[in-house]
């Protein structure tokens, strides 16, 4: 499987496997061969191993920050993104929190970033941008060393904002059809029910919740 094949989560695995991998390789002495990445990762650190694994990655941010919020390295991507949402060009070393220009967004990436710090690996929907706006979904994930000691976090984030935006339309769609008297209910290619609206459940007693996801016949 090539890089630009495999998910974010299945990255980060790879990349904690590998650093485990590896100082067991050192503390052994023994000097096994098991594909690209494993040999490689007995001669870089985390970061080049980073940079290795998700450099093909262009419609993904990747990033990694210290402990202190500084950058230790993101793809070009990132830099796009933050010169078009925030109108800075970001370098190395730059603290991240003081590149994000709107207050709400500094907030919210400080709050993810020290969860991310305290060991905690999750996931968030959220809208960020100054300039311009968008939808990101972004797993966060602590960065440890060879001992096991958090030193930063790691964050693989898309821009989702049509998909998003299409869930509204639905959503919205959905609360309309809700108000109509009649009884609607929507099924799926494999005669799953995906919608229910409130005068199905009048006529046929059963509620939403009860009944979507259901086959019928």
């Amino acid at each position: 499987m090539n890089d630009q094949n495999k998910t974010r989560e299945e990255l980060i695995k790879e990349l904690n496997e590998l650093r485990l991998e590896n100082r067991a390789i050192k503390e052994s002495g023994e000097r096994r061969t098991q594909g690209k990445f494993v040999r490689e990762a007995e001669q870089m650190d985390i970061l080049s191993i980073l940079k290795a694994a998700m450099g093909s990655l262009n419609d993904t941010i990747i990033l990694t920050i210290d402990s202190n919020y500084n950058y230790l390295y993101f793809n070009v991507f990132h830099k796009e993104v933050m010169k078009y949402a925030y109108g800075i060009d970001v370098e190395i070393g730059m603290n991240i929190l003081e590149c994000i220009s709107n207050e709400d967004d500094r907030n919210k990436s400080k709050i993810n970033y020290d969860r991310a710090l305290n060991g905690e690996g999750f996931t968030t929907l959220e809208e960020y941008g100054d300039l311009i706006k968008a939808y990101y979904e972004t797993k966060y994930a602590p960065l440890y060393n060879d001992h096991q000691e958090i030193i930063g976090t790691i964050a693989l984030s898309s821009a989702v904002t049509e998909r998003v935006r299409r869930e509204e339309i639905i959503k919205n769609q959905a609360e309309l059809l809700d108000l109509v008297h009649d009884n609607i209910f929507v099924r799926d290619m494999k005669s799953r029910i995906t919608f229910w609206n409130k005068g199905a459940e009048k006529k046929y007693g059963w509620e939403s919740n009860e009944v979507i996801g259901k086959v019928t016949a």
